[in-house]
């Protein structure tokens, strides 16, 4: 039994390395848009964050997490500038953080 639990445990850290989060689809929300300043380099604890984040026009307080795989190149260019984002709200799960709900971007200008 011990040697079961040693196997457990010694896999944990890989598992967290391969599956930081997993995204649940709601692939039939419409599309929507968001405006902001946008910022690049955020990190969490165990990599558990996309690490990009816009600072909403209407609440520049808070923060909203946001997938930009889509547009990677062209959101580097736009670190810290003005932007508009269109694309879906989803929850992405991660082991840490728990689910999280994120902006899923198609575009960005």
């Amino acid at each position: 039994m011990h040697w079961f639990m040693l196997a457990v445990l010694g896999a944990l850290p890989i598992a967290l390395l391969v599956s930081p989060g997993r995204l649940t689809a709601q692939r039939d929300d419409p599309p929507e848009q968001i405006s902001g300043i946008l910022e690049g380099g955020w990190m969490a604890i165990g990599g558990e964050h996309t690490g990009w984040v816009l600072k909403p026009d209407d609440d520049p307080v808070s923060v909203i997490e946001l997938d930009l795989a889509c547009c990677n190149s062209e959101a580097s260019a736009l670190v810290d500038s003005h932007v508009t984002i269109v694309g879906r709200w989803m929850d992405k799960q991660y082991v840490e953080r728990g689910t999280v709900l994120i902006f899923v971007a198609a575009q960005i200008t």
